[in-house]
């Protein structure tokens, strides 16, 4: 019979690589402001798979692009609340959820000599918990023109296909305008509001982040210069003959035909979209 703990020993070896340090789980619990993890921000589709293969080559960061368990659901509630007004048990609560399925990752790479880069666009929402337990955390927030993100949604079955889907997203609160309206929305209206007011709650946490320890890029218009600029931001060995060598490749891309490019949509999927996103669109600079 096969010895399950060496199959796992041997995968961390691969995945994080070869132990550098003894590093436990109780040194982790006396100073995790000692890690400088960096998260990124996003709404998903955004390119982190492409940005998570190149960290892949990188000697100082272990990216984690589709993490176990994926703690969706956790996500999702940590958006309800607003954490200006959370009491310090409430906090210390909502810390433990994310460590009970992120702090093994932590201290395996922290054991290879390496910090976390959580790339996974679903750990969005769990930001001011990680600003919280790591004063020193960096974070890049990643947004993409609103009309190919819904695009991409809607090709992906968000609110529809996906197994739980309304688990795993977001929805309207009920002091939110989009609430009573809801249930009346089509996928394209749905995933237009995920797109807003994702944006929308990353902006607004990004201001309770000092300037050195936050970053901002474009996806539409990224290319080696602002590239080369990110990973110098993260402090990422990743060389300018890398990003050129890859800037082409496309990571994640979906082959599926099933929707129509947007410009495609009819004027009344257009206008519907545009309603609900189109201020953020405009505070983002995109031209709709």
């Amino acid at each position: 019979m096969i010895d399950k703990s060496l199959l796992i020993h041997a995968y961390n070896r691969w995945f994080y690589g070869s132990k550098k340090a003894d590093y436990t789980n109780f040194d982790f619990r006396k100073n995790p402001s000692a890690l400088e993890p960096v998260v990124f921000l996003s709404t998903g589709r955004c390119g982190t798979k492409w940005l998570t293969e190149r960290l892949e080559g990188s000697n100082k960061f272990v990216p984690i692009h589709n993490p176990r368990p994926q703690m969706r659901v956790q996500g999702r509630m940590m958006y309800q609340y607003d954490f200006e007004k959370t009491d310090e048990e409430t906090r210390s609560l909502l810390s433990e959820i994310f460590l009970a399925g992120r702090e093994e990752i932590f201290v395996s790479a922290k054991r290879a000599g390496k910090e976390l880069a959580i790339t996974d666009s679903r750990g969005t929402f769990f930001a001011y918990i990680i600003a919280t337990l790591f004063p020193n955390a960096k974070f890049v927030f990643i947004h993409r023109n609103p009309l190919e993100v819904i695009r991409s949604g809607l090709k992906r079955g968000w609110y529809t296909l996906e197994n739980d889907s309304e688990l795993n997203r977001i929805l309207p609160l009920a002091v939110n305008p989009h609430f009573e309206k809801w249930d009346d929305y089509s996928s394209t209206e749905k995933i237009a509001w995920l797109w807003q007011e994702t944006n929308r709650w990353i902006l607004e946490f990004l201001e309770t982040i000092p300037e050195e320890r936050k970053h901002t890029i474009r996806f539409n218009n990224w290319d080696a210069q602002k590239l080369q600029s990110l990973f110098d931001f993260m402090g990422a060995d990743i060389s300018s003959k890398q990003i050129e060598k890859n800037l082409k490749v496309r990571s994640n891309a979906q082959n599926s035909n099933r929707n129509p490019q947007y410009t495609g949509w009819t004027e009344e999927d257009q206008r519907k979209a545009l309603e609900i996103c189109g201020d953020m669109a405009r505070t983002l600079k995109y031209d709709l």
